[in-house]
């Protein structure tokens, strides 16, 4: 609310100030920091009850294959996870550093196969067909590796992520 009367606070070099009302909505980004605007702009990436943990980019579940799965592959191959072209096409993308930090709290939950890393080649590709409703598992890869969990073990594994 422009002008509303502002109560702040001051620490560390920085200050923030608030009324109560509808503040001026948006997001500004600077260096390493995000400030979100408006009623209870809540946090990207935090799973509310029910809410889908690989909505990483809090656009609204279920998440997008075309871009929450890009993101999480994007950042776990050391790369911006949100390409140039996207935030030309949507410069209301959050930030990298809230994708990245959503993505950073999944942690080992991205492990959907057990076997104690995240493989892009792997895990990624079993989240990405279960969101389409197909087998996690195609079945050429369980002719190379027949040790594979069962579809079961790892569909129940994203299905915690995305509940």
């Amino acid at each position: 609310m422009d002008g509303g009367g502002a109560a702040g606070t001051t620490g560390g070099g920085y200050g923030l100030g608030g009324t109560i009302g509808q503040p001026d909505a948006g997001t500004v980004s600077g260096g390493q920091y995000d400030f979100r605007g408006g009623f209870w702009p809540g946090v990207i990436g935090a799973a509310s009850p029910g809410g889908c943990r690989l909505d990483v980019d809090g656009s609204g579940p279920p998440p997008d294959l075309a871009t929450d799965i890009v993101y999480v592959a994007r950042r776990l191959l050391d790369l911006p996870p949100v390409p140039a072209s996207f935030r030309a096409l949507d410069p209301t993308i959050p930030s990298d550093v809230v994708i990245g930090a959503a993505i950073d709290g999944l942690g080992s939950a991205l492990d959907v196969d057990g076997r104690n890393h995240i493989d892009i080649a792997t895990d990624l590709v079993y989240i990405a067909r279960r969101l389409l409703h197909l087998p996690p598992v195609p079945a050429s890869f369980r002719l190379l590796d027949p040790t594979i969990p069962a579809d079961a073990v790892i569909a129940a594994n994203v299905d915690a992520l995305c509940p």
